[in-house]
């Protein structure tokens, strides 16, 4: 599983996909910073294939 993700990150920076690359987030609404205990990312579904 490990080697698939690899070669599909390979694959994606053949294609010029850049991976880390800086984002900016901007709060439109002004609804300030939330934080919460527990997971970094939680989800109903699976993302990405991970459950």
């Amino acid at each position: 599983m490990r080697d698939d993700a690899h070669g599909s990150d390979a694959r994606l920076r053949e294609r010029g996909v850049v991976a880390g690359a800086p984002t900016q987030v901007r709060n439109h609404d002004g609804s300030g910073v939330a934080t919460t205990d527990g997971p970094f990312l939680r989800s109903e579904l699976p993302l990405a294939g991970v459950t």
